[in-house]
């Protein structure tokens, strides 16, 4: 049995504005793992990401498969 993934507000995180070229507040609903325009009251868990970049897709690739991670 899975236990179901919580509706998760991301609070005042920047997000990329493409029309303005710019990164600005705001909230962010992930939803059934899909970000969604916000909408507090459906939050199960509130995550503050102030000074934060909430940037879907974006990972760290930079690693090193054969180091240890030690150092």
């Amino acid at each position: 049995m899975t236990t179901p993934i919580p509706h998760l507000l991301l609070r005042g995180g920047n997000t990329f504005d493409s029309s303005a070229r710019t990164f600005s507040p705001r909230d962010v609903l992930c939803r059934d793992g899909r970000f969604v325009t916000a909408a507090a009251d459906e939050a199960g868990a509130v995550l503050a990401c102030e000074g934060m970049y909430i940037v879907p897709g974006l990972i760290d690739c930079h690693v090193h498969l054969t180091s240890s991670g030690a150092g």
